[in-house]
């Protein structure tokens, strides 16, 4: 409700999407990041000045930004670093993890955010977090991928050039912006290399694992396109696309009036 008074004014700071748990003090949220990345939300503030306002101001308009960073895996297969896979042979990815640079064996020591606060008071266009705390790890597994099969993502021949989206739709990694440009961290790919006849029996099948690291300051409202190489020796991780997230639309939302 406005109030009656002309004089008297109203501050409107908004975030979405509204999650009861959310502890709020002032302006600002904590938001803790969930171990579980299908957990992941998108969080978003209301960067559009809403501060003093009265009943003769108009329609109250929120314009949302995103205050989390993105992180995606794209996934290819070679042979020898540049030559598609032999005929027959197939590779599976059974694991990735994202850790601390520190963590050279995919052990899971982490070194990402785990909590922080977002400030609404924000009117720019980049987060305002402070407080940020923690050091945890992320891993992906088969129920992370597209397609979600349970023997891994499946690399063939034909898809030596051509990267492959691995993150399913309810797996994109959300992060609290951190700078990683000093030391970076670390991805850890575990995948199988598998050799069949044409009758599917397997000649022979062995697993290969493979630390890469990535420095890269995560920013809010950016995603980040990390592409995997897996080959039949190691694999190779590169950071291939940074980009700001697409902008959506208006939407109307119901509310009671004077």
């Amino acid at each position: 409700y406005w109030p009656h008074t002309q004089t008297d004014k109203v501050s409107f700071f908004a975030y979405a999407p509204y999650v009861s748990t959310f502890a709020l003090n002032s302006t600002k949220i904590a938001y803790s990041v969930d171990n579980d990345v299908t957990k992941h939300i998108d969080l978003c503030w209301s960067s559009s000045d809403t501060r003093d306002m009265n009943q003769n101001s108009g329609t109250v308009n929120f314009e949302f930004k995103h205050a989390l960073a993105r992180i995606d895996f794209t996934v290819y297969a070679t042979a020898d670093g540049a030559s598609p896979l032999p005929a027959g042979m197939t590779i599976r990815v059974k694991r990735v993890m994202l850790t601390g640079a520190t963590d050279k064996t995919g052990s899971g020591v982490g070194e990402f955010y785990e909590q922080g606060k977002l400030n609404l008071y924000n009117e720019t266009t980049t987060a305002d977090w402070s407080d940020c705390a923690g050091a945890q790890s992320f891993t992906l597994s088969p129920t992370h991928f597209v397609g979600k099969n349970a023997n891994g993502f499946v690399l063939t021949q034909a898809n030596s050039s051509a990267p492959l989206q691995l993150n399913a739709d309810d797996s994109h990694i959300m992060v609290i912006p951190q700078d990683f440009s000093a030391n970076g961290f670390n991805i850890y790919v575990e995948y199988e290399v598998i050799l069949e006849d044409k009758g599917g029996h397997e000649y022979f099948k062995y697993v290969n694992k493979g630390i890469g690291n990535i420095k890269v300051n995560l920013e809010s409202g950016k995603a980040y396109t990390i592409a995997i190489k897996t080959d039949l020796e190691e694999s190779i991780v590169d950071l291939v696309s940074i980009t700001e997230w697409g902008e959506g639309g208006s939407v109307l939302i119901p509310g009671i009036v004077s």
